[in-house]
């Protein structure tokens, strides 16, 4: 599991990625990332970000390395460590680690160890509070694991020691390719395992341009500060361990940003039937006025009531089959294109959180 960052494979593999990145443009908030910055001076930042795609694995890296962080340790799923391709990523500070562990004991005692020699030497790390890519759209519930070994090393580090900051990252998508594959397994399908093939295939998917990525940073969590007070109300190291997860990615959440793509499916997954432009923007008004409310942020910072902002939403969504529109009537209508709720209930499921007060 042992990575390194080396000038030259980092070099190769940002440039990589760029490339698997070029069906999107990556927005990012310039002075949250200078003000993080300055926190990664003086501590080490457990980037804890939430996973809708295989692509996070260069988003938030790219995003790092383009403002000049201290270098990163990534854990990822050991599924993903391919010939070749493994071994140039474990040169760039990925480690890869596997998805079960109960019955090697001496497996986790390692990875134990190795976290907190890392947090010894202020590194900053970088995992997926969810374990793996959520395949409805809404945040999965945390996995426990890598944050236990964390939370246990910043209390070995003593209270000397520069404190952990727990930084929840969102990443969105106006829309992925993988998507619709990942609704084809829902349905029964077969998961393809990840080789050579499919990386090639996963690669060839993003020739077509789907909109932008957004990556967003929530508040910060001290770690050993909250550690403190969470034992202090008494609890043991386990539940200490579930509420800072909650916290992570209950903050995860609130940085999440509305993207128009969400709101749009929402619309026409609650109508279930098609609507003419007008009656998209009568039922995407009281959602917009409500987040405003809620001063939630909005992907981009676009103004969900604008005609022009809505109806490029539609027209992205028919280009990517998502919808479908009849336009041989009097006005045109969009709909849900035929056996593509799930991928539609994907988009409109990163917001859902949203509205779970006033539904309730």
């Amino acid at each position: 599991m042992l990575a390194s960052h080396g000038e030259r494979a980092t070099s190769t593999w940002h440039r990589f990625g760029s490339w698997m990145l070029r069906a999107h443009d990556v927005l990012v908030d310039e002075e949250v990332l200078v003000r993080l910055r300055e926190l990664d001076r003086q501590h080490s930042l457990a980037l804890v970000f939430s996973h809708r795609s295989y692509l996070d694995g260069w988003v938030l890296p790219l995003t790092l390395a383009a403002r000049r962080f201290s270098p990163t340790f990534t854990f990822g799923g050991a599924n993903l460590d391919l010939p070749l391709i493994g071994q140039l990523a474990s040169h760039t500070g990925v480690i890869f680690i596997r998805r079960s562990t109960a019955d090697v004991p001496i497996y986790r005692l390692a990875l134990r160890g190795y976290i907190s020699y890392l947090v010894r030497h202020k590194a900053n790390l970088a995992w997926s509070i969810e374990g793996g890519r959520t395949r409805t759209g809404k945040l999965r519930p945390p996995v426990h694991g890598i944050l236990r070994y964390v939370t246990d090393a910043a209390q070995a580090a003593g209270p000397q020691a520069p404190d952990v900051l727990l930084v929840p990252i969102a990443i969105v998508y106006d829309q992925l390719h993988e998507v619709g594959r990942m609704t084809a397994e829902a349905k029964g399908g077969r998961k393809r395992p990840e080789d050579f093939r499919w990386l090639v295939s996963f690669a060839r998917s993003q020739q077509r341009r789907l909109g932008r990525a957004y990556l967003t940073v929530g508040e910060p969590i001290a770690l050993r500060e909250r550690t403190a007070a969470l034992q202090a109300e008494g609890n043991d190291t386990t539940r200490v361990v579930e509420r800072l997860a909650l916290d992570v990615s209950h903050r995860i959440n609130r940085a999440t940003p509305v993207t128009v793509t969400a709101i749009v499916c929402l619309a026409l997954l609650g109508a279930d039937r098609a609507l003419t432009f007008d009656r998209v923007l009568d039922t995407v008004s009281p959602l917009a006025r409500y987040i405003a409310e809620r001063r939630w942020p909005v992907a981009g910072a676009a103004t969900l009531t604008d005609r022009s902002t809505i109806r490029r939403a539609l027209q992205e969504l028919v280009a990517s089959n998502v919808l479908s529109c009849h336009d041989s009537g009097t006005e045109p209508v969009w709909r849900i294109a035929p056996d593509q709720h799930l991928v539609a209930a994907f988009y409109r499921n990163t917001v859902i959180h949203i509205l779970v007060e006033r539904a309730i």
